[in-house]
């Protein structure tokens, strides 16, 4: 899946595709997050000098928090500097 991610084409609209797919399958694999979660996640939801994520709702409207692995906080210090808000 990490490949089909890279492989992907940037468009004029989506830049940022293919790296905002991988960490979305990483974050995915290695947080053990939940579809809807990873949709709702924001900038302000990741404390990357801690390497933790704040699942503001999660299932049953529950909040959590979930560490960052190590390729994860990478992939996401690789994607954050390009300016996107939202997965």
């Amino acid at each position: 899946m990490l490949a089909a991610a890279d492989r992907l084409a940037p468009t004029s609209t989506s830049p940022l595709r293919p790296a905002v797919m991988r960490l979305a399958v990483v974050l995915l694999y290695t947080a053990g997050l939940r579809r809807g979660e990873l949709l709702r996640l924001s900038l302000a939801d990741v404390d990357p000098r801690h390497g933790i994520l704040h699942i503001r709702e999660s299932k049953f409207h529950k909040a959590r928090i979930v560490p960052l692995s190590p390729d994860a906080a990478r992939s996401w210090g690789r994607t954050s500097g390009s300016g996107f808000g939202h997965l």
